[in-house]
């Protein structure tokens, strides 16, 4: 990663913070500039930028390593194809030229270590895209698509649970896509002759869906419309949460992404921390809601670093929630930025979550059971030091 640090490892879970170089001597040289919407948002540092994409890039995902945090991946959608890179030191892994994608996805078959992490693309084209990710190699392999979609997707979202009813302690994983005002379900199948659906549901939904998110605790998908109102569906109409009211309401004219952060407890009566991320395109400002109540708890923004630019406008955000190492040990935000060429530049989630005063406990991950907390067995203390 392109900064200075100096890492103590400890024992101790605590979890890392990131403390900003220079902010006394930035505030002065800047102290005749007026300042921006964001720049009086609480906010967290970029710590990095993915900058050898090949394209322009559309939308992001993280893929967590089953062993190791820092060998996870930002998996990038550009305009010319797919291209991997390696979270800890943004360095690019793999690049597939396969262009066409508008958004991406990512689901585990399985459970721990040996679960298979499969990468989904929306194609305006083929309608859907599937690649295997090897869990040693960290490469993208293009797995036949068997399912046959009757329009091409506006959203898509895939998740351990499923809204049909499936147990988020189990190794199913679903795909939810957002289609001309209706919601569909696939519960995936991998094979070897492809990916195909076990179960399909369909049922009505709210118009103008431009993102979704699967929350893995309870199956529940939450989507979001342009306005920022979030919607909470799940499977059947006859729920109480069907989306005929909007779950939370960000109040925004640009939103462009949504995502659902998901942590452990660290005792009977602590917060978890579970959180409905909605990311504002026009400013790049997150707004953060609780995911159990649809409680506004804040709006965040990221800032820039000493060699990484801030977040003021977004084409699309994606969240990794579990421990993806070092800084990025309670989840890692990734911004597709819309500038001529464009650009992906990836913060700490714990640094805005502590900015938002929002408490939380020991990370969850995508790959195990919801009673086992993502660890690595060591904490980090992270100091920058200015060049």
């Amino acid at each position: 990663m392109r900064r200075l640090l100096i890492v103590s490892c400890c024992l101790s879970l605590v979890a890392c913070d990131w403390m900003r170089p220079g902010a006394e001597n930035a505030a002065e040289s800047d102290a005749t500039a007026a300042p921006t919407a964001n720049e009086q948002l609480p906010s967290v540092d970029a710590l990095d930028e993915l900058r050898a994409l090949p394209a322009p890039p559309v939308d992001v995902a993280f893929w967590r390593h089953p062993t190791l945090p820092f060998n996870s991946l930002a998996v990038v959608a550009t305009e010319a194809g797919l291209a991997a890179y390696n979270i800890e030191d943004a360095a690019p892994t793999t690049v597939v030229e396969d262009a066409g994608l508008t958004a991406l996805t990512i689901g585990y078959l399985g459970l721990g270590e040996a679960a298979t992490g499969l990468l989904i693309g929306a194609d305006a084209v083929d309608g859907l895209r599937f690649y295997t990710i090897d869990n040693l190699e960290r490469s993208l392999a293009l797995t036949p698509n068997l399912i046959a979609l009757s329009s091409t997707p506006e959203a898509i979202c895939a998740g351990r649970a499923s809204p049909m009813g499936g147990d988020p302690t189990s190794d199913d994983i679903s795909l939810t896509t957002f289609a001309a005002g209706q919601m569909t379900t696939y519960r995936l199948v991998l094979s070897d002759a492809g990916v195909s659906a076990s179960e399909t549901m369909s049922r009505a939904a709210p118009a103008g869906i431009i993102d979704c998110t699967v929350d893995d605790r309870t199956g529940d998908v939450f989507a979001v419309v342009r306005d920022g109102s979030v919607f909470k569906l799940t499977g059947s109409v006859s729920q109480s949460n069907d989306g005929a009211a909007p779950f939370a309401l960000a109040n925004i004219i640009d939103a462009v992404s949504i995502a659902v952060s998901l942590h452990e407890a660290s005792g009977d009566d602590a917060a978890s921390g579970d959180t409905v991320i909605v990311a504002n395109g026009a400013d790049g400002s997150l707004h953060f809601f609780d995911r159990a109540t649809g409680e506004a708890l804040g709006t965040g923004a990221v800032s820039a670093s000493f060699d990484v630019e801030g977040v003021t406008e977004a084409r699309a955000m994606a969240l990794g929630y579990g421990n993806y190492g070092g800084p990025f040990r309670d989840g890692a935000l990734a911004f597709v930025t819309p500038e001529p060429s464009g650009s992906v530049r990836i913060a700490p989630l714990n640094g805005l979550l502590r900015a938002l005063s929002i408490d939380f406990g020991a990370p969850a991950s995508p790959r195990l059971r919801f009673d086992e907390a993502d660890q690595d067995g060591l904490s980090f203390d992270l100091k920058a030091i200015a060049p």
